[in-house]
This record gives structure tokens, C-alpha cells and sequence, in this order.
């Protein structure tokens, strides 16, 4: 169909964007069929795009049970395993080095005092800085949610730099909440168990 352009080719995929590569299959789709990136851009080779928390919404999709689980890497037999991997190494000088790097991170994983503690110890002094850091989220999520909704470009455009910067400080900020704290990171999670705007937030 690509060799005959006057076909309507209606394209419908509920993952458009591949963690894998990173590719976008709809922005190559629309390449393929003569839109050009300013098209792209508009989402003019979009007829309707949905996202996950309007199909919660509208319940085409069911509000996800968010469990939180504790890894350790002492207890679930990775580093037993890395350590066999590392012994079948033939180089020995490979061998020698990357029994070095095993070391020092069985040493850190060792001496880590778990999330209770971790949590214990940071949440404190970190409180305001995610107070921050969510709340950057957040704007960012408002700018990338109203820019659809804009006509012109320059104003999209002028939007999505507010969102850029937007995130920009909130990966400078999780930068400052992770120092420190290896091999543990702070996350958010969200469950849909409070109704807000018509979602459930928790």
C-alpha cells in the first residue's frame, strides 16, 4: 500500500511507542505516507489519540492495584550468580578486574541498610526537595496535556520548551533525592484509589 498513496490506510495500535528502540511507529507510518515533520508536530496524522489515564476514566481500561515489592540483591541469588559468570571468564585479566568491580559492589550491597532505614534516614531532610520534584511533575504534566488543546504553532512550541525545563528540574532534583542512597532509588507510584478530576489518585 505504501507504493499507492491514494489508499486510506487507518492505522490503530494501543503502544505506539517501542521501549525497546525507543522508536515511534506512528511518526514513521506518517512519514511513509507524506507527512511532513511540522504535520507530525500538529498530530495532523492523528484522527484520535487517547491516553492511559482518559481510557481509566472513561473505563475502558481498569484502574490498576500498584504493589510495592522489596528487591535485595543479597537475598535473591544475583550476586551468587555474577560471581560464578565472573569465574568462567578465561582472560584473567578481564577476570581479575571485573572480580574487583564484583567486590566493591557486593561491599556496598552488604553495608546498604535496607529501605526502612533509608527511608528513615532521608525522608526528613528530603521532604521538601519531592515536595519540589513532584510538583515540577506535575507541571510538566499540565503543560504536555494542554498543548493539543493549542491552535497555534508557536504556542505549542512555547509550551513544550515550559515543559522541557519543567523536567529538566525535576531530573536535577531526582538527581539530589538518589545521592547517596545507592542501590535504592526514590520513586513515585501511583494507585487510583481517590477520585480527583475524575481519576483515582493515591
Amino acid at each position: 500500500m505504501l507504493k499507492h498513496q491514494k489508499a486510506k490506510v487507518l492505522g490503530i495500535t494501543a503502544t505506539p511507542e517501542r521501549d525497546m528502540d525507543k522508536r515511534d511507529m506512528s511518526e514513521e507510518l506518517a512519514k511513509n505516507y507524506g507527512y511532513t515533520d511540522d504535520d507530525i508536530l500538529e498530530e495532523k496524522h492523528l484522527s484520535y489519540n487517547m491516553n492511559l489515564l482518559e481510557a481509566i476514566q472513561r473505563g475502558i481500561i481498569h484502574n490498576p492495584n500498584v504493589i510495592n515489592c522489596e528487591y535485595a540483591l543479597s537475598k535473591d541469588g544475583s550476586l551468587d550468580e555474577l560471581e560464578l559468570k565472573i569465574e568462567d571468564i578465561t582472560d584473567e585479566n578481564l577476570k581479575s578486574e571485573k572480580r574487583k568491580e564484583y567486590e566493591n559492589l557486593r561491599r556496598e550491597v552488604e553495608s546498604s541498610n535496607g529501605i526502612e532505614q533509608i527511608l528513615k534516614d532521608n525522608i526528613t531532610k528530603m521532604s521538601n526537595v519531592i515536595r519540589e520534584y513532584i510538583n515540577e511533575l506535575e507541571l510538566y504534566r499540565r503543560c504536555i496535556d494542554a498543548i493539543p488543546n493549542l491552535i497555534w504553532d508557536s504556542q505549542k512550541i512555547s509550551l513544550q520548551n515550559e515543559a522541557d525545563e519543567h523536567q529538566r528540574k525535576a531530573d536535577e532534583l531526582a538527581g539530589v533525592m538518589n545521592n547517596g542512597i545507592s542501590p535504592y532509588h526514590w520513586c513515585i507510584c501511583k494507585n487510583f484509589d481517590q477520585y480527583i478530576n475524575g481519576i483515582y489518585y493515591k
